[in-house]
């Protein structure tokens, strides 16, 4: 009976030393790489790019930013001019009220009604414009990176580039972000917006 049970646990004991080491050798194998490895093992040319970085710091974007601020403050000013009459009015309207007939007074708050309304939907015309005019900007902004990221793969002979959001560990040589903003900087330092045009 102890021999037995003593060949039991040795069978035992070797049964799970080989399932420990067929479950080491599955991790081994499924463990992730970092794209430095996976560009040696697999050889081909990787960089990672910080596309939120590059669109949010290069010098084009920091323009756009001013410029909206402007045209954001410009349109408040306007609004605040014919909010400001719209108010004038109203007290006005409350001052002839007692001096109004029935049917001109309807006519007169008909008229004010149409002037609130008028206010409300350029103040909303007018935001929407401002959001079309970021859009553009930032779609011309795309635009003009494309090709200097195609000129950065072309120069370091590299067949992928990544996003860095979507990278987990990289070698910080494989980063080419501020050489893209440095020459992206120097082809389009800025955006000239069009002016928001106002139409009452």
């Amino acid at each position: 009976m102890t021999s037995s049970s003593g060949s039991a646990r040795v069978r035992g004991s070797s049964f799970r030393g080989r399932l420990f080491l067929v479950a080491a050798l599955l991790l081994a194998v499924a463990a992730p790489v970092n794209s430095a490895t996976a560009q040696e093992q697999v050889g081909i040319g990787i960089l990672v790019v910080d596309m939120q970085r590059i669109q949010r710091d290069a010098a084009a974007s920091a323009s756009v930013r001013r410029q909206i601020t402007e045209l954001r403050s410009e349109l408040e000013i306007i609004i605040a001019e014919r909010s400001k009459a719209i108010s004038d009015e109203e007290a006005t309207l409350a001052e002839q009220r007692a001096r109004l007939t029935a049917d001109e007074l309807r006519a007169r708050v008909r008229e004010f009604e149409k002037k609130v309304f008028a206010n409300r939907d350029f103040a909303q015309r007018e935001a929407g414009k401002l959001q079309v005019l970021q859009a553009q900007a930032q779609a011309t902004l795309r635009r003009n990176i494309a090709p200097i990221l195609a000129i950065v793969m072309q120069e370091r002979n590299a067949q992928l580039m990544l996003d860095k959001s979507q990278v987990v560990l990289s070698a910080e040589t494989l980063e080419v972000t501020d050489e893209v903003l440095t020459r992206l900087d120097e082809a389009m330092p800025n955006i000239v917006l069009a002016p928001l045009r106002t139409v009452d």
